[in-house]
């Protein structure tokens, strides 16, 4: 008698905690593109050296240059825009800026990592100015290949600085559409050569492509998307990634996809628990971002470009 009574009433409990866990809301597991191997430090250091900037200060020089862009923005932008040939004043001093930043060195990181505020999609204070100036300067150069292949490699030492010396995300895409631009102009011209050179520029081309479709997009659309894939993959870039580009972009994005459209009370769980614990985070940076997504509202969401 007191067997069956056991017996039933451990089929009773069984049934109970099956229909717990059925009813437990679900929470989204990270993917492969969060696993440890993607959450570490990427660089392009491994690619070989194609440019030998000098080894001085180029953050006042950046400065100069901005200033000349900010004078002339309409009409550079128009011969970006559509590839047209600058006047020879325009695009004789877009080159001279370019190459001024060559001979001096690099940018420094403080001042790169304040011109863009710890906000969603926060664009720099100095705008697409490296960006527009280097194509403007590309352009100029397209009939002297001597000429051309100073600029590029001048463009592509300046996209490299904007990649490896900022911790904001937007900065390095611009830096990374830099050097993709002075590879591109330079690989036409010197493909068809077989020289060292030529060598090089197709190595570091193979290079930035490989890091783009590994890292660069996968981890850029998890920060970027309205409604992410897995809202697991988010907190994971928040928490864990090495490198702090990326906590702070996605624990931005955190305070976006809080409202995201089905998202269900376990990732709602998952996420509002994970910002809570960013905002006591050891690193700054983070912590701010924590803080602002922590604030943000439906009506911040509308805002956001």
């Amino acid at each position: 008698m007191k067997v069956s009574y056991i017996i039933t009433a451990v089929a009773v409990a069984a049934v109970v905690l099956a229909v717990i866990l059925t009813r437990r809301p679900s929470v989204d597991k990270g993917t492969e593109l969060t696993k440890p191997a993607m959450l570490k430090v990427h660089t392009l250091a491994h690619l070989p050296k194609l440019i030998s900037p000098g080894g001085g200060d180029a953050t006042s020089a950046f400065e100069t240059l901005y200033s000349f862009f900010t004078e002339h923005a309409d009409k550079l932008r128009e011969c970006s825009n559509t590839n047209a040939d600058p006047s020879a004043e325009l695009g004789e001093a877009c080159v001279s800026h370019i190459q001024r930043l060559y001979e001096l060195g690099s940018i420094s990181s403080s001042y790169l990592n304040k011109s863009t505020p710890v906000e969603i999609n926060a664009k720099p204070n100095f705008e697409d100015a490296a960006v527009v100036v280097g194509h403007v300067a590309i352009l100029r150069c397209a009939g002297d290949k001597p000429r051309l292949e100073k600029t590029c490699l001048a463009v592509m030492s300046l996209g490299l600085n904007f990649f490896e010396k900022c911790r904001r995300l937007n900065v390095r895409a611009q830096g990374m559409t830099l050097m993709e631009m002075a590879l591109k102009d330079l690989g036409l011209r010197v493909a068809s050569e077989g020289s060292e050179l030529a060598k090089q520029v197709k190595t570091w081309q193979d290079g930035l492509d490989e890091y783009d479709a590994k890292y660069w997009t996968p981890k850029y659309s998890i920060c970027r998307s309205v409604r992410p894939e897995n809202f697991a993959d988010v907190v994971a870039l928040a928490q864990k990634d090495q490198d702090i580009c990326w906590r702070v972009e996605a624990t931005l994005a955190l305070g976006r996809v809080k409202f995201a459209f089905k998202r269900g009370a376990g990732n709602d769980t998952l996420i509002r628990n994970a910002i809570e614990k960013l905002t006591t985070d050891p690193e700054g940076d983070v912590a701010t971002a924590a803080k602002l997504a922590q604030a943000f509202t439906t009506e911040d969401v509308r805002k956001v470009k």
